[in-house]
C-alpha cells in the first residue's frame, strides 16, 4: 500500500486569551514544510513525536457532544477469549480496552450479550442476565466502569420486536397464562393469513423472523413497561444506550389484524416513547436503530432515534468499486436535506458494512480499495461504524446452509496471540494469510494504522468530528469528488477541504492554497497537484 502520510494529526490548541476574546492561536509544536508554485502556498504538517492534551474547549466541546464518536461494533462470541475455552467473552473485551482505545474508537457496540440458545443472541430468553458463555452482569458492570475510565462508552444490542421462544413469558404464553397477552396472538374470530402466524399446541402467535422469535405485543401497556424497566436496567449497570434492532418490524402489517394503524407512524411512536423516557432519565442516552430500508422511509425514525446509514453506506462501496462516480457528494448532501426534514440537528451514523452483509474485504481484496474505504467513512461527519476485524481487512461471506449461514460473517478476530483468539468457529476459507492486528499495529504502513491516523484526525481537528456543515467542492467531477466540512463553536471556525480520486488511475487538480493534514497519495507539482489512485487528501483552508 502506498502511503505517504505527510501528516497524521493537523494539531490546533484552543487558547482563550486572558482578555477573553476566544481566539485561537496554532500549536507552536507543530513543523511544517511549506513550498509556494505560483503564489500558491501549500503547508504540510508533518507527523509530531508527542500527543497533546485536548484544550479546554476541546473538552467543553466533547463533553458536549458525547455521541460524535467512533463506534466499534462487536460480536462478542468472536472478539477476545478470556478463560481459554474459546469463545469470546465479556473479560475478554475489557483485557482489550487497551486495544480499543489505541485504536481511537469512542463507542462500544456489542451485539446481543443476553442469555440466549442460538449463537448470534437475537432471540432473547432473559433479558435481565448476560449470555453465561460471555460472563456475568458483573463482569458487563466492570467492563463499562474500565471502559468509562478511558472514555469509551458501551452500547448493547437489543431485540424488543421479539423474544426467544425459551423466554418465560412465551412458555407462559403457551400454557394458556397470564402472559399470552405479552405476544401478538390470533385473535378470536380472525384466521392465519400469510407465513408468519405460526401455531405451536393452542397458540397462533406472529413471528416475522422464525417461529423461534415470537413477536412481542407492542400494544400492550404491560410489555412498554417492561421494555422501559429493561432499558433502566441497563442504563443503571453503565451501558451509555442501545442499537435497537429490527426496528422496522415493531407492529407489522398484519401483525395486529383486530387493529388498524400506520406501521412506519405506530413504530415511530413506540420509539419516542422509549428514547423520552429513557433521555428524562439519561440525557447522553445513545440509540441507534436498525430500520434498513430505503432512506426515503429510514429517515423518518429520525423523529425518535439514529437510524443506521444504509443509504449511504451503498454509496460508499459504489465509491470504493467504481472508477467514476458523479453524485457521491450529491447524494450526501441530499441525505442531509432529507434527514434535516425530521430532526435539524441528526446524527449521522454511517458504515460500510455489518454483521448481516458479506465483509468488506472480501469484496475488495486491493489493501488499497481498503484504505479508501476507510478514508470515506471515517472523513464523514456523526458517528461513523466499524464493524470488528474490517480495520485489519478481515473476509467473510454468506454460507448457504444447510447448517451454516452468517456465522462465516462474524468469523473469530484475528489476533496473533493464542492466549486470547477465540476457537468456537474454526474454517481455513478466510483471512488464513491475513496478517493479525499484532502484526499490522507494529506496521506504520498497515491496513490497521491507516484507521489509527484516521480516528486521531478526527479526534483534533473539530470540522472533522463535529456538526453537518457540508458544501460540495466547486471543481468535483466524476472522478474527484470534495466537500467542504466547517465547523464552528464560540467563535471558534475550522473548515476543512476532503478530496476523494475515485478513479483507478491518477488525476489532477489544481494547486489549493492551505495545510495538507492527511494524504495518501499525493504529489504536489509546480503548476497542479497529482493525486494517487483511489486516494484522499485533506486540506486545512480555515481563513
Amino acid at each position: 500500500m502506498k502511503k505517504k502520510l505527510f501528516a497524521l494529526f493537523f494539531l490546533f490548541t484552543f487558547i482563550l486569551i486572558l482578555a477573553g476574546c476566544g481566539s485561537v492561536t496554532k500549536a507552536n509544536n507543530k513543523t511544517t514544510v511549506t513550498t509556494k508554485h505560483n503564489n500558491t502556498t501549500v503547508t504540510t504538517s508533518q507527523k509530531n513525536n508527542t500527543q497533546r492534551e485536548l484544550s479546554a474547549l476541546e473538552l467543553e466541546l466533547k463533553e458536549a457532544n458525547p455521541n460524535n464518536e467512533v463506534i466499534y461494533q462487536i460480536f462478542v462470541r468472536s472478539f477476545a477469549d478470556s478463560n481459554g475455552d474459546g469463545i469470546g467473552d465479556i473479560n475478554g473485551i475489557t483485557d482489550k480496552l487497551d486495544y480499543l482505545n489505541d485504536l481511537g474508537v469512542g463507542t462500544l457496540w456489542l451485539m446481543p450479550i443476553f442469555k440466549s440458545s442460538t449463537y448470534h443472541g437475537y432471540n432473547i430468553d432473559d433479558y435481565y442476565i448476560v449470555n453465561p458463555d460471555y460472563g456475568t452482569n458483573d463482569d458487563l458492570k466492570n467492563l463499562c466502569a474500565k471502559a468509562k475510565e478511558k472514555g469509551i462508552r458501551v452500547i448493547l444490542d437489543i431485540a424488543f420486536n421479539h423474544s426467544g421462544d425459551n423466554h418465560p413469558w412465551f412458555k407462559s404464553a403457551l400454557a394458556g397464562g397470564e402472559y399470552k397477552d405479552y405476544y401478538s396472538v390470533l385473535p378470536d374470530g380472525y384466521k392465519k393469513t400469510g407465513s408468519y402466524w405460526k401455531t405451536r399446541g393452542n397458540l397462533t402467535y406472529y413471528a416475522f423472523f422464525s417461529d423461534q422469535m415470537p413477536d412481542l405485543n407492542l400494544f400492550n401497556p404491560k410489555v412498554v413497561e417492561e421494555i422501559y424497566n429493561i432499558s433502566d436496567y441497563w442504563m443503571d449497570l453503565g451501558c451509555s444506550g442501545y442499537r435497537l434492532d429490527a426496528v422496522l418490524y415493531y407492529f407489522y402489517s398484519g401483525e395486529h389484524p383486530d387493529k388498524t394503524y400506520n406501521v412506519t407512524e405506530q413504530n415511530i411512536e413506540f420509539l419516542k416513547g422509549l428514547s423520552e423516557h429513557l433521555k428524562s432519565k439519561y440525557p447522553d442516552v445513545l440509540l441507534l436503530a436498525e430500520a434498513w430500508s430505503s432512506s426515503a422511509d429510514y429517515s423518518k425514525y429520525y423523529q425518535a432515534v439514529t437510524p443506521l446509514d444504509f443509504g449511504l453506506s451503498d454509496k460508499l462501496l459504489e465509491a470504493v468499486s467504481l472508477n467514476k462516480l458523479y453524485g457521491y457528494v450529491d447524494t450526501i448532501l441530499s441525505l442531509k436535506e432529507l434527514y434535516e426534514e425530521y430532526d435539524e440537528d441528526f446524527l449521522w451514523a454511517p458504515f460500510l458494512r455489518n454483521h448481516d452483509q458479506d465483509r468488506l474485504g472480501s469484496l475488495f481484496v486491493s489493501e488499497n480499495k481498503l484504505t479508501f474505504a476507510a478514508e470515506l467513512l471515517l472523513t464523514l461527519p456523526g458517528a461513523p461504524i466499524i464493524y470488528y476485524g474490517e480495520e485489519i481487512g478481515m473476509q467473510g461471506k454468506k454460507t448457504q446452509g444447510p447448517d451454516i449461514w452468517d456465522e462465516t460473517r462474524r468469523l473469530p478476530f484475528v489476533w496473533g496471540d493464542k492466549d486470547c483468539q477465540t476457537t468456537w468457529f474454526v474454517t481455513n476459507d478466510y483471512n488464513s494469510n491475513l496478517p493479525s492486528a499484532l502484526t499490522q499495529m507494529k506496521d506504520e504502513n498497515s491496513l490497521y494504522n491507516t484507521y489509527k491516523t484516521l480516528i486521531e484526525l478526527r479526534k483534533y481537528n473539530i470540522a472533522l468530528k463535529y456538526g453537518n456543515n457540508i458544501e460540495k467542492w466547486e471543481k468535483s467531477n466524476a472522478r474527484v469528488q470534495g466537500y467542504y466540512r466547517t465547523f464552528t463553536y464560540k467563535g471558534l471556525t475550522q473548515k476543512l477541504l476532503i478530496i476523494h480520486n475515485i478513479d483507478n488511475v491518477l488525476q489532477y487538480i489544481d494547486l489549493i492554497e492551505g495545510n495538507i493534514i492527511y494524504e495518501s497519495g499525493l504529489t504536489v507539482l509546480e503548476e497542479n497537484m497529482m493525486l494517487d489512485a483511489k486516494s484522499t487528501v485533506i486540506i486545512d483552508v480555515t481563513e
